[in-house]
């Protein structure tokens, strides 16, 4: 009986968790600040930040940062669209200045990101300290496309970095980094590389990777009344 109770106790809080997080609260970007972009560390162009939206416009090389800090563990997700160019855009993490941060680079086709002088392309994790990159993780053949929406989710956890890329229902990147990350800390963020780009639903609340499968309706609440049944019956014969 112990077993059981158990059982449901663990499945009624984790089924209650993951329906939280499916709620994620979107973050208010309307105090983000602008900081170099991490691969010239320098700032160009504007952007355009709001309740649930950053806009970085034109070719600006730019980064648009929280107005907060994040340390280890966190997560970061949201959405991200390029209308035009090629170039790059991605994610920050862990984020102190230019020369010091982790990024998810993608680019388009044309622009690289570049490691101790040598260029690379594609989607791909950089860690930059003090100047000097070094490529943690790299798909070279996962360019994005102009007018795509695409959803991405970060993971950031003591001992890996996950992270995970799709458009629609397809899933482009699935991929986890094991490390000492236990350190990370810094401002999240985007930025973009010689390219207009756009995010919004951005939010840094736990969620279940992209492509989790949902529970069924009614789960949480069947798993509850079970578990306050067998509750019931356990003060009954006590």
């Amino acid at each position: 009986m112990r077993t059981v109770w158990n059982a449901l106790v663990f499945a009624t809080v984790s089924s209650i968790a993951v329906a939280s997080a499916a709620g994620a609260v979107t973050l208010d970007a309307s105090a983000w600040i602008n900081g170099d972009d991490p691969i010239k560390e320098n700032q160009s162009g504007t952007s355009t930040t709001g309740t649930d939206f950053v806009e970085i416009h034109g070719n600006g090389d730019l980064a648009v940062l929280t107005d907060y800090t994040l340390a280890t563990p966190f997560d970061f997700s949201g959405h991200a669209y390029a209308p035009e160019d090629d170039d790059i855009f991605g994610v920050l993490f862990g984020y102190v200045d230019g020369f010091n941060n982790y990024r998810i680079s993608w680019t388009g086709g044309e622009d690289h990101d570049w490691e101790a002088g040598r260029k690379y392309g594609g989607l791909m994790l950089v860690k930059e300290q003090n100047g000097r990159g070094e490529t943690l993780w790299r798909d070279p053949d996962l360019m994005w496309l102009a007018g795509v929406e695409y959803n991405f989710w970060l993971h950031v956890d003591y001992e890996e970095v996950s992270f995970e890329l799709r458009e629609g229902n397809t899933v482009l990147a699935d991929f986890m980094v094991a490390g000492d990350f236990s350190g990370v800390e810094g401002r999240a963020g985007v930025f973009t590389r010689s390219n207009p780009a756009k995010f919004y639903n951005l939010s840094d609340q736990p969620l279940p990777p992209l492509h989790a499968a949902p529970l069924p309706g009614g789960l949480p609440l069947l798993l509850g009344g079970a578990g306050l049944l067998m509750w019931h019956k356990r003060r009954r014969t006590a």
